[in-house]
């Protein structure tokens, strides 16, 4: 079964907060999950890692923060979801598969 997580965490800079979602993640056994005001300009490997762990099967796009525009992530499981085409604005991350 598909499980997708959306939440606005207000900041991932946090490790405390990244432990978390990771807990979530690995508890509900989450597909996708959805984080608004990430409040990064990038996302690293390391943050891909403290979220979703080592794994290399993981797809993840970012739109920065950035003034009023706080910043959006998408991770997934690349077991369930292949990437062919993301449009990534301010406010809004489209994707399909």
């Amino acid at each position: 079964m598909l499980k997708i997580l959306s939440w606005n965490i207000r900041g991932l800079g946090s490790t405390i907060k990244r432990k978390a979602i990771r807990r979530i993640i690995s508890e509900k056994r989450i597909s996708v999950i959805c984080i608004q005001e990430t409040k990064l300009e990038v996302i690293d490997q390391r943050c891909v890692n403290q979220i979703w762990g080592g794994s290399n099967n993981v797809g993840v796009e970012w739109a920065k923060a950035s003034g009023m525009a706080r910043g959006l992530c998408i991770w997934w499981d690349l077991d369930e979801f292949e990437k062919s085409n993301v449009i990534i604005g301010d406010r809004i991350i489209i994707g399909d598969r």
